[in-house]
């Protein structure tokens, strides 16, 4: 089982990707932490998406976070 971290908890991780690791990829991938930076939208993948991980700072999450493979969303310049 893969371990996923997304960083960015904007509209397309909300529509497409978390969804897909919460559902359809399950037996494949298992999402355990999620990082965006407002806590509002932190809380809402976990608590939504049962992310069991959230983080505000990536240098956080990067260094703690339970992961194997990391999914970037966020905006394309930030990259």
């Amino acid at each position: 089982m893969t371990r996923v971290g997304v960083v960015g908890c904007g509209d397309v991780a909300f529509k497409t990707y978390l969804p897909a690791l919460a559902g359809e990829f399950r037996q494949w991938a298992e999402l355990t932490a999620v990082c965006s930076k407002g806590r509002d939208e932190v809380a809402l993948a976990m608590e939504k998406f049962r992310a069991p991980a959230g983080y505000t700072d990536y240098r956080k999450f990067l260094r703690e976070a339970d992961i194997d493979l990391v999914v970037i969303l966020t905006p394309l310049l930030t990259h």
